[in-house]
């Protein structure tokens, strides 16, 4: 939409660390009042990762919003009396796009899993885990025959190697 530019690709971190500030908001106020979330805020703002990966493209901005996103849903499938699998669905396609993301976005999809597996709602861990499969599958759309599940596994067996094996 806005081309590969500097400036373009800068900005995405922070487009989502502004939605992330508008969920936050929402989440914080409704939960605790405004008093707390001007003091949360204030630590989150000078932290100085936060405020230096909103200005730097890289992938930890937009999945710590889209994780935070994926928890809000969860929590309110939770909260309902009766089942809502609306949510749980919702919250299942987040955490997808979380992992679709940035590898590191599958603990929001194990986090949610076991959540719901430790709290014995077995079909919301199920619809969590089918829901969460479509988004996941973005991760894996440029596989082609050069670059296909092989190499994905030697990418990530040479990776685990070098962390088991060096870090010794």
């Amino acid at each position: 939409i806005v081309g590969f530019s500097l400036q373009a690709l800068k900005s995405i971190s922070f487009i989502y660390f502004l939605i992330f500030i508008a969920l936050f908001y929402g989440y914080f106020k409704k939960k605790y009042g405004k008093e707390p979330f001007l003091i949360a805020m204030v630590i989150l703002i000078t932290n100085s990762l936060i405020f230096e990966y909103s200005f730097v493209y890289r992938p930890e901005i937009p999945l710590m919003t889209i994780g935070f996103l994926s928890y809000i849903f969860l929590e309110r499938s939770l909260e309902q009396e009766r089942p809502s699998y609306a949510l749980v669905t919702l919250s299942g396609l987040i955490a997808g796009l979380g992992f679709a993301l940035h590898l590191n976005g599958i603990i929001f999809l194990a986090a949610g899993f076991l959540l719901y597996l430790t709290l014995r709602r077995y079909k919301y861990a199920l619809t969590f885990f089918l829901a969460s499969l479509p988004t996941i599958a973005i991760y894996f759309y440029d596989f082609t025959a050069d670059y296909n599940l092989d190499f994905f596994y030697y990418q990530i067996s040479k990776y685990l190697h070098l962390l088991f094996y060096h870090s010794m």
